[in-house]
């Protein structure tokens, strides 16, 4: 699977929230205002507010107090341009919900009223404790600051009385920014003395310069003068006085640095500097003293004061401490060239090194001419044959420059003039010319011609393929080292195969053969190109071939292989491209430390260094490091493609940015709507806050026949039963029943067992139910039904029940229509007592399973008395849920309570009962589990007793131990009736009460659902 694939499969998986903007609506309101805040969010993404007010204030009507909704109409209305009904709808929602509209109030008005702001506006700001006045204040100034209103805010903050000093130094900052430098000092004798910060202070010192108030900046410094910013300010002043040449207030300056600091190396440099410039000798050569300046640095110094003698003294004093090559440099730097000329003249010591220098001299100031005469008066031709050939190159007389070394060749036949008179002939790009001139030599004597030589001839024939001819051929055959070469010039020219023809005929093996042949075969079979490099490497080594051979190792998937290469290689010699090859290896090896450190050693600006930082830093979860360098990118290339749009999608999620999420994968769809996964991405991005149209996507790409796997038919599943679409889910889940063993990833059988236990609960309409309780003591559960006429002391030792129960629509379970049919007794007279009961059910919420019911109940031996029910069970979800798993043990807990009420007689029966305990996979071939839990119970009754049917209360506490087994049956494929039963030993010991005269008891439970 790719890189793009597994992360978008990643994605899916993370993308399953339930929506928070119906938070608080009823189920009607959810439903009817649905359409027009989808609709409304729709035109606010294209940017057509108007209709989007018109679509939200339809959904206001049904919920007028839901206040995410005004929130909503409030920033479209802000959006729209419409201040004033913005106004309105803030000053109607409860203050402690307005949060910072009123930010976003102030700051509409100041940028579309150009800082005129209503009287209510005022009137709300003023009715607004200070320290949330100036919250607000200091919101909208950043606000308008990050969108580049600067004059705005600056204006708008000048119109406030009684700013605090955090925005007086906003105020001073924006001064600064926008030149009102007037303004600054200000601002700042505003701000409380305690209250200043070191920016502040900085800002205020440095303002005075630049408003000509100097003297009062250096008096601000005397404040404290050993302190960092007294530092400064007198070194800008040295600065400013330095570059303007003030030279007694530059002197005043470093005499007020070293009183109250210490003149560093630099310093005293610009001091001797400074010296220098105000001629001022005595301070010079004082400071220089300090500085330990060499003979050469008096000399250099002297003859900056002009004081040509003292160099000269300095020059004659140093002679025997001097070394002579320096002697003789400071000598050309202290006489001009008519006074070397004269010692030359007058028949100096030194005239031949006079000479030199002149001639160095003459080269140096590009005056070529005089060079050429200075040899040839010296008589130094032959010592100066290359400064003749660069005299001549440097005044464009490069004909004579190789006219002169041809003639050399041809008068003494030394390969040497060749050499280089061929170079002059390819600098004047007279390629033919210095072919023509090669290849007479190389027809001439061949086995003699010097490798250079041949390897020149050589590449003049790769630029000039054409003019390789057969009598060329043959007698580069006859040099031993040129077969390589030719191999190498065919391979050059596109033909791979007349060279290693020539590399098998000739059974040629050296470094450059193997190079060729590995050039050859890199792309037809790498692995044998690998085996050339190496070999090439055995007998010449070389950092190039050596790089070779790690890309070729590592393009195999050889990485640890490549990365010892590359360290084989050294550091000193890596370029940027193999710093950024080294860790993509690293990478692959999943080692992102090393990756990153490499990374970073390659960096540049390049879109593959960008492209691979960002994938980098997204595996290594730093999200926000590959938003940066994401946005790097894009002001590099302006655009992305659809691959970078998903990438960007990824950052997005890990950043929890869920809008820039969505539009990043609508931007990767746009631009390659062929592909499936960007689509089923987009989708999954879309299924919290846009059900709808996650769903449209989802029935687009099955409508295309698209790769469908199990997860994407669960989800329209899902979507379609939270749309109450009770068919089209059922379809969907039995579609992912059917694709389980499809798609590139092998599905769980958790999964399967989840999406048939789904598709049951989809499908099935009616659901069934039976139990019986067998007891040494009293029964006591949730099956209610004792007749109560029989009296207090007839309480049944066993029962039995069954129960039918039919679901209107299955996706939600809230209403259901059920029959029950009950039977109990004592171990004499086992069914001595039935009882009949119809009714109807709602669950009351969505999330827990809590029902209440309403219906009818009668004993064979009475008549039908209405009754009341609320019953249901809680702390079962999740981790501690109850039901097969496909672990090897768990813990589950349930806490289940049932109240029946008989308004008639006004009997109240009720009990609340906890299980927590372990549960095992029992190891056979179908799905069992034998639970070890622990019970505490608690009972009521208010029952008429006897034949007055006086109400009399009774209760009872009790405390146990149960072992349960369970079995869930599997047909074959669709479990679309699965049988669950169970079997359960409990021991019960009563703690308190007075409903039954039992201390304790045994009871065999058991259960069947359908």
């Amino acid at each position: 699977m790719s890189y793009g694939v597994s992360q978008s499969l990643k994605i899916i998986t993370l993308l399953l929230f339930v929506p928070t903007t119906f938070a608080k609506l009823n189920d009607y309101q959810q439903f009817v205002s649905y359409p027009y805040l989808e609709k409304t969010y729709r035109l606010q993404a294209e940017g057509q507010y108007s209709s989007a007010i018109l679509e939200l204030k339809s959904a206001i009507e049904f919920a007028p107090e839901h206040q995410p909704y005004q929130v909503l109409l409030f920033e479209l209305l802000l959006a729209n341009g419409q201040t004033n009904e913005a106004f309105a709808v803030y000053s109607a929602i409860p203050k402690d919900s307005r949060g910072t509209l009123l930010s976003r109030l102030i700051e509409a008005q100041i940028i579309d009223n150009n800082l005129q702001l209503t009287a209510e506006l005022k009137q709300l700001i003023e009715e607004t404790p200070a320290q949330q006045r100036q919250f607000h204040y200091q919101v909208v100034a950043s606000r308008l600051i990050a969108k580049g209103q600067d004059a705005l805010t600056y204006e708008w903050l000048s119109e406030i009385d009684n700013l605090p000093p955090e925005l007086i130094e906003v105020q001073m900052s924006l001064a600064n920014k926008l030149g009102e430098f007037d303004e600054i000092e200000k601002y700042f004798l505003q701000i409380p003395l305690k209250k200043r910060t070191a920016d502040a202070k900085r800002l205020y010192a440095f303002t005075l310069f630049k408003i000509g108030k100097t003297h009062k900046a250096l008096d601000f410094a005397q404040e404290d003068p050993q302190s960092q910013l007294s530092f400064d300010i007198y070194y800008q002043y040295l600065q400013a006085n330095i570059a303007n040449g003030n030279i007694p207030e530059t002197n005043s300056a470093f005499a007020w640095i070293e009183k109250y600091h210490q003149l560093n190396s630099s310093l005293l440099e610009q001091k001797f500097e400074h010296a220098i410039q105000s001629k001022d000798r005595d301070a010079t050569f004082a400071v220089m003293s300090q500085l330990h300046k060499s003979c050469q640095k008096h000399i250099d110094l002297a003859l900056s004061f002009n004081w040509t003698s003292r160099a000269e003294q300095d020059l004659i004093r140093c002679e025997n401490t001097m070394e002579q090559e320096l002697w003789v440099t400071y000598a050309a730097t202290l006489l001009s060239n008519q006074q070397l000329q004269d010692l030359i003249t007058s028949g100096a010591k030194y005239s031949t090194y006079i000479s030199k220098i002149l001639i160095s001299r003459y080269v140096s100031q590009q005056e070529y001419q005089l060079a050429v005469n200075q040899i040839n008066q010296a008589k130094l031709a032959d010592s100066y044959v290359e400064t003749l050939a660069f005299s001549y190159e440097k005044l464009g007389q490069l004909d004579l420059a190789t006219e002169q070394f041809i003639r050399l060749y041809r008068d003494t036949k030394d390969d040497q003039y060749l050499d280089t008179g061929s170079f002059l002939l390819l600098k004047q790009n007279k390629n033919t010319e210095a072919l023509s001139l090669l290849e007479k030599r190389l027809i001439a004597a061949p086995q003699t011609m010097p490798q250079n030589l041949v390897e020149r001839i050589s590449q003049l024939y790769q630029l000039q393929p054409n003019k390789l001819s057969s009598v060329a051929i043959e007698s580069l055959a006859k040099v031993s080292f040129s077969q390589d070469l030719v191999a190498e010039m065919l391979r050059l020219n596109q033909a791979c195969s007349d060279a290693v023809e020539i590399l098998t005929r000739a059974n040629i093996k050296t470094a450059l053969s193997w190079t060729t042949r590995a050039l050859c075969s890199a792309n037809e079979d790498p692995v044998l190109a690998l085996q050339y490099w190496q070999k090439s490497y055995e007998q010449s080594p070389s950092d190039e071939t050596l790089r070779a051979i790690a890309y070729a190792q590592g393009n195999l998937g050889q990485h640890s292989a490549a990365i010892d290469s590359l360290d084989k290689l050294g550091d000193p010699n890596w370029n940027q491209a193999d710093l950024l090859y080294l860790a993509q290896l690293y990478y692959q090896q999943q080692n992102y430390q090393k990756a990153e450190e490499f990374w970073l050693l390659a960096e540049n600006d390049t879109e593959t260094w960008l492209d691979f930082g960002i994938e980098l830093a997204i595996q290594q979860q730093k999200y926000t490091k590959s938003q940066a360098l994401s946005t790097q990118l894009i002001n590099q290339r302006n655009q992305f493609n659809a691959q970078q749009w998903a990438r960007q999608a990824i950052i997005y999620q890990g950043t929890g940015q869920k809008n820039k999420e969505i539009r990043a994968w609508q931007n990767a769809t746009k631009l390659a709507p062929e592909q499936e996964t960007y689509q089923l991405s987009l989708a999954y991005s879309l299924i919290d806050s846009q059900p709808q149209q996650a769903y449209e996507i989802l029935q687009n790409l099955t409508e295309r026949e698209a790769e469908i796997d199990t997860l994407i038919w669960q989800q329209l599943g899902y979507i379609a039963a939270k749309n109450n679409q009770q068919d089209a889910a059922i379809h969907y889940v039995k579609k992912g029943i059917e694709t389980h063993t499809q798609g590139s990833e092998p599905k769980t059988a958790e999964l399967n067992w989840n999406l048939h236990q789904y598709y049951r609960d989809l499908s099935q309409n009616w659901h069934f139910s039976a139990s019986f309780s067998q007891g040494s003591g009293a029964i006591l559960g949730d099956v209610f039904y004792e007749n109560s006429n029989l009296g207090i002391a007839s309480l049944p030792t066993n029962n039995i029940s069954s129960r039918a129960e039919y679901f209107f629509n299955t996706t939600n379970k809230k209403w259901s229509v059920y029959a029950q049919l009950s039977a109990n007794g004592s171990n004499s007279h086992p069914l001595s007592d039935w009882s009949q009961e119809l009714g109807v059910s709602y669950k009351i919420f969505d999330e827990y399973n809590i029902k209440t019911s309403l219906g009818a109940q009668r004993f064979v031996s009475g008549d039908w008395e209405a009754i009341v029910r609320v019953n249901g069970g809680l702390f079962d979800q999740g981790d501690w849920r109850n039901g097969w798993r496909f672990e090897d043990a768990w813990w589950q807990r349930l806490f289940y309570f049932d109240f029946l009420y008989l308004p008639k007689s006004e009997q109240l029966l009720g009990l609340g009962r906890f299980d927590i305990g372990y549960t095992e996979a029992l190891k056979t071939s179908s799905k069992q589990t034998i639970s070890y839990y622990g019970l505490a119970q608690y009972d009521f009754r208010r029952l008429q007793i006897g034949p007055l049917g006086n109400l009399s209360s009774y209760n009872q506490s009790s405390l146990g131990l149960g072992l349960k087994w369970n079995l869930y049956t599997t047909p074959e494929f669709y479990y679309d009736r699965v049988h669950s039963y169970s079997l359960a030993l409990e021991w019960r010991l009563t703690v308190s009460g007075n409903l039954t005269n039992d201390n304790h008891g045994i009871f065999l439970i058991g259960s069947y659902f359908y």
